[in-house]
């Protein structure tokens, strides 16, 4: 999965639903993000108990994790939240 890092510049420039978070800008066919559900498109806004905010950047909070962890991934989809429960893998596996 690729993504781009959201702060409320940029989602004031491009008029995005949310001020901070990660914007999914690729998702790798059979890879861990599209099992879960993750579109690009979609713009993850928290992991686990954990919102990405000003403090707390995409890849602080999914560090904050371990390889196996189950969490929530919540997610803005066309103006919508879904939610995703996810077991966590290691980058580069599938």
């Amino acid at each position: 999965m690729n993504f781009q890092s959201i702060t409320p510049a940029i989602a004031r420039r491009y008029d995005l639903p949310a001020a901070w978070g990660a914007y999914v800008t690729d998702v790798d066919s059979g890879g861990p993000a599209a099992n879960t559900g993750l579109q690009r498109g979609d713009i993850i806004v928290s992991i686990g108990e954990q919102s990405i905010d000003e403090e707390n950047s995409y890849i602080n909070v999914l560090f904050a994790h371990q390889p196996g962890d189950e969490v929530t991934i919540k997610a803005l989809r066309n103006g919508q939240e879904v939610t995703f429960n996810v077991i966590l893998e290691e980058a580069g596996t599938n």
